[in-house]
């Protein structure tokens, strides 16, 4: 259950969080869902309780203290909680789009790390504490200011995390980093322009100087999923945003979002939720009740 839940909103959409915050508690039996946010990134503190998390099929022993850095992409389940002792986390989530595309600090959330924990005798770690300590302030804060002041500190600790954790032997050989870069802001690229039909790998490749081949085999390794799927996670995440936050019919919100037919749209959604766009709604209107 989440004791805490503080949401900002781009002040560009206002329906579309650009970072949220929340302090949660789970317990034996706890089941990671299959996540529905994965454009988002996610900054993760283990406050109480210890853990192994699987992130694609890797465990990472968590402990408190501990830093776990993650994308919705990976898959991920919780094992080995304590029955005596409950796990409580809090997590900074935030959008990719939300920080400087040159600032390059987002690429570590997509490599192949040897590790994504920041234990306490991490390079950096007292100054990582010390952020995400005045981030959580902020996110409980009250001030005028405080949408400013929740992304200068959301960019520094995003940047002191990639310098703790490196970059991998793999990244920084050269021109490795450079391509990655070039991935991070097509990402960010598709996070901005979803909504435009044509948008795919003819116009990406265009835009971004690759040949088609190379950069649908670029994005994946970088990524470790379709450049074409990325699309439409960021597609569907947005339908349902709209579903949640307006009252608009579901084809209109499909559209909106780029869809450019009714069984594209139906098939797609349900490929990535599950459930059929009605299904989702009443599933909604169930939670909200």
């Amino acid at each position: 259950m989440n004791r805490l839940s503080v949401i900002y909103t781009s002040p560009d959409d206002p329906t579309y969080p650009f970072f949220t915050f929340h302090e949660q508690i789970m317990s034996v039996g706890y089941s990671d869902p299959k996540p529905i946010l994965f454009i988002y990134l996610k900054i993760i503190r283990v406050v109480r309780g210890s853990c192994v998390w699987m992130l694609a099929g890797r465990g990472f022993r968590l402990n408190a203290g501990d830093y776990l850095i993650l994308n919705n992409i990976d898959s991920r389940a919780l094992t080995e909680i304590d029955g005596d002792n409950p796990l409580i986390i809090e997590q900074a989530i935030f959008l990719p789009s939300s920080l400087p595309p040159r600032l390059g600090c987002i690429d570590f959330f997509y490599y192949d790390l040897d590790s994504r924990v920041v234990r306490p005798d991490a390079p950096h770690y007292r100054e990582i504490d010390d952020c995400f300590v005045q981030l959580s302030r902020e996110a409980r804060g009250k001030l005028p200011q405080r949408d400013n002041l929740i992304y200068a500190e959301l960019i520094r600790l995003t940047s002191l995390l990639s310098r703790s954790l490196g970059l991998t032997a793999r990244a920084t050989r050269a021109g490795e980093v450079g391509r990655s870069r070039t991935i991070s802001e097509i990402m960010l690229y598709i996070t901005q322009h979803y909504s435009e039909p044509e948008l795919g790998l003819d116009t990406l490749s265009r835009l971004f100087g690759f040949t088609k081949p190379r950069l649908a085999a670029e994005f994946k390794r970088f990524t470790g999923i379709a450049i074409s799927r990325y699309i439409a996670l960021n597609r569907v995440q947005n339908v349902i945003l709209r579903l949640r936050t307006q009252d608009v019919n579901i084809l209109d919100a499909a559209l909106e979002c780029g869809f450019g037919s009714s069984s594209g749209f139906y098939k797609t959604f349900h490929e990535i939720t599950g459930k059929t766009p009605s299904e989702f709604v009443k599933s909604e209107f169930e939670r909200l009740k």
